[in-house]
């Protein structure tokens, strides 16, 4: 089914998808067929790790997608206005819900084209930071936090790999951005324009217009993020990185996993001190050694 295919106010979730992708109301969309993908992104957080991950699919994928998500909402939990939305925190909270998840999951699987996260270890950037010693006096502490670093790494994971996938988002498409409302929109904003900027024209086109922000009771692809996060972040803790791939293989499918290691993390951070302060001599604390 495509926009113009696609049967108006017969599922208020798919209108919503066709809708966003051209910027008009579900009346007027229907003259236009843009090729559109779209990446749907969701965090997750607890005490020791952090994730950003989602999905892309086209805009097709996606409608159809939110059609049978949406038919399936009676079975995840009801929200404090009485209305159906999948969280999977919630459904985590009973063991008759988690029966359910399974059938939430084939619904993703059916319909994604790849699947991307990035997650982190907080005490692996506490200890990267650590290392650091700035002209043999001076300590360092990042100013920015995990979301920062998460959504640096999601991008370019994307971008990395747009060759490896580019039989299902072919590397000439550009992927727009979908974030819940609940995230740090200022930040996500000014982290796009920044890395959007640094980058070459080419490279630039594979990118979307500026992200959006949406209700995830509305736009159901969210809850797919959703879902996945949360489980990414249940393999991180559990030191089961794979855990996912595991428990819900989307065959034929992509699914991209980073995570920002110790290491990376003190590349990354040795890169931002030169960035801002010049040619600064930096040592590990620890070795003596230069980085």
């Amino acid at each position: 089914m495509s926009i113009l295919t696609h049967r108006w106010g017969v599922s208020p979730a798919a209108d919503r998808v066709w809708s966003q992708v051209s910027g008009l109301r579900p009346s007027k969309s229907a003259a236009r067929f843009p090729m559109v993908f779209q990446a749907y992104i969701d965090d997750s957080v607890s005490d020791s790790c952090s994730v950003f991950s989602g999905h892309v699919a086209s805009a097709e994928a996606w409608a159809n997608f939110s059609r049978e998500w949406e038919e399936m909402l009676p079975y995840s939990s009801m929200d404090k206005d009485g209305n159906f939305n999948f969280k999977m925190s919630q459904m985590a909270a009973n063991p008759e819900r988690m029966e359910r998840v399974r059938a939430f999951y084939k619904i993703i699987a059916k319909h994604v084209s790849v699947s991307l996260s990035c997650f982190i270890k907080h005490q692996d950037c506490v200890s990267a930071q650590n290392k650091i010693l700035i002209d043999d006096g001076i300590s360092f502490k990042y100013e920015g936090d995990y979301f920062d670093l998460l959504f640096q790494g999601l991008l370019r994971t994307l971008h990395e790999t747009r060759d490896v996938i580019h039989s299902v988002v072919p590397s000439q498409e550009p992927v727009d951005f979908i974030f819940d409302n609940t995230s740090k929109k200022r930040r996500v904003l000014d982290n796009w324009d920044g890395w959007i900027e640094s980058m070459k024209p080419e490279i630039r086109k594979r990118f979307g217009s500026t992200p959006r922000f949406e209700d995830d009771s509305k736009f159901l692809p969210l809850q797919a993020a959703d879902f996945w996060a949360w489980w990414v972040r249940e393999g991180c803790e559990a030191g089961e990185h794979d855990r996912i791939e595991k428990l819900f293989p989307i065959r034929n499918n992509y699914s991209l996993y980073v995570w920002l290691t110790e290491e990376q993390l003190l590349e990354f951070f040795c890169l931002k001190i030169r960035e801002q302060h010049g040619d600064r001599r930096i040592i590990d604390k620890k070795t003596g050694r230069s980085l």
